[in-house]
């Protein structure tokens, strides 16, 4: 599973394209870490995050993605540690959400918030 076939699904369960796969489109595309129990998600802040934006968390072992849904302007710089990206001049988040059951869908990296994505979850999906 990918990002582009993932969005396909649930642009199809949907029934409408709500998911643009593309580089700088609205959506993050995450697969399980084989090192630790997270996923690994770096997220510019820009524009992207003032409309509604969406995660896919992949779990290969599972064959299932969790979908995540994230309303407008929820993402704020505030909430999490950030860093400068001299690629393209963007400040950017970096997350690690967790699979462990005590954190699940938590941001722990190291100097993070704990900010929870739980609530984000819109569906799971299996393949």
């Amino acid at each position: 599973m990918n990002k582009n076939e993932a969005s396909i699904i649930i642009n199809n369960y949907l029934e409408k394209s709500v998911l643009n796969p593309n580089n700088n489109g609205n959506v993050k595309f995450a697969n399980k870490s084989n090192t630790k129990n997270v996923y690994w998600i770096n997220i510019h802040l820009d524009q992207r995050l003032t409309h509604e934006y969406h995660i896919i968390l992949n779990d290969k072992d599972k064959n299932e993605f969790t979908h995540l849904v994230i309303p407008p302007n929820e993402l704020k710089a505030s909430l999490f540690k950030t860093r400068y990206d001299k690629t393209n001049g963007l400040y950017k988040i970096d997350i690690e959400l967790s699979y462990d059951s005590d954190n699940y869908l938590k941001d722990i990296k190291s100097g993070g918030t704990y900010y929870g994505f739980r609530k984000y979850v819109s569906k799971i999906y299996h393949y």
